[in-house]
């Protein structure tokens, strides 16, 4: 029913092992495929050993590192399973995670998401985050996901999704044309198939319970140097450009306004730590404005 797949670099000092011995302890769980990029630590021992007492799963090794996008597609070309979850090398699964299994498959969503928490390996410390975004209650295709999206940035974690849709739309090709049209590696791989898939109306759930832990990492993209550098300005850009259309989604400025100022709260904290942004990140944002101007019918 459920595939897992863990796209992993020199996961062995991160956690890899809890990783997957978390995923291991679920139900409805019928393979787990573990992609190695190119790692040169323990990580292909650890994962033969485990595959000797457990027969979900299944692992193959990069030659060279490839990167995480072009791992995480190849994992999904190999998945067998109707559903799957994309997880992380450094997260563990909480045993909830099989309440959203099972909310996921009993409501037959395309989507399905949950709070987590956000753990710290040096502190030994699991803090409970809370975004605004969040409902103290379960809902099925209640909130307008896209919008929300736009004007909150990415807040969904950990998610199970057809697989259908994964093979559609995070490819090897679709990965190529991502990079091609923002100019560089793209990096908010799952932050564009979210806004993709709720532009098309697709049937989103929510479950309000905490079912993993996000390990926090200050090199992680949601880190501190992906603002300072100026590509999160730059790829949060570069999507609204994609996706916002203004025939059919909301064009009120209370609306675009909010947009328009966390964008531009990106920009100018990029700013201040740099002399010069990267011209692929200033392009997207100079464009992004100008249509934000255009909708407004003045200058922002």
């Amino acid at each position: 029913m459920i595939s897992v797949i863990i796209p992993t670099y020199n996961g062995i000092e991160k956690g890899l092992e809890r990783s997957i011995r978390s995923v291991l302890m679920l139900k409805n769980i019928d393979e787990v495929i573990i992609g190695i990029d190119g790692s040169d630590d323990t990580s292909n021992e650890l994962c033969n050993e485990l595959q000797k007492k457990d027969k979900r799963i299944k692992y193959f090794e990069n030659k060279k590192n490839i990167g995480w996008g072009k791992t995480a597609a190849i994992c999904i070309s190999k998945v067998g399973c109707n559903r799957t979850i994309i997880h992380s090398d450094d997260d563990w699964m909480l045993p909830e995670m099989n309440n959203l299994i099972e909310f996921s498959l009993k409501n037959n969503l395309d989507l399905a998401y949950s709070k987590y928490a956000i753990g710290n390996d040096q502190t030994k410390k699991i803090n409970i985050f809370s975004n605004p975004t969040w409902e103290k209650k379960n809902y099925i295709g209640e909130k307008d996901e896209f919008h929300e999206l736009l004007l909150h940035d990415c807040y969904i974690g950990r998610s199970i999704i057809k697989t259908e849709i994964y093979k559609n739309t995070f490819n090897l090709k679709a990965l190529e044309n991502l990079n091609r049209e923002f100019g560089e590696e793209f990096t908010a791989i799952d932050y564009n198939l979210f806004l993709d898939l709720s532009s098309q109306d697709s049937k989103f759930g929510y479950l309000n319970q905490i079912t993993n832990i996000w390990t926090q990492r200050a090199n992680q993209e949601t880190g501190m140097f992906y603002n300072t550098s100026g590509k999160h300005l730059g790829e949060s850009s570069y999507l609204f450009n994609k996706y916002y259309d203004e025939k059919k989604h909301r064009k009120d400025w209370d609306f675009l306004g909010s947009v328009f100022n966390r964008v531009k709260y990106l920009y100018t904290f990029a700013k201040k730590k740099n002399k010069k942004i990267n011209p692929i990140y200033e392009n997207h944002f100079k464009v992004f404005s100008k249509k934000i101007s255009s909708l407004r019918g003045s200058n922002v």
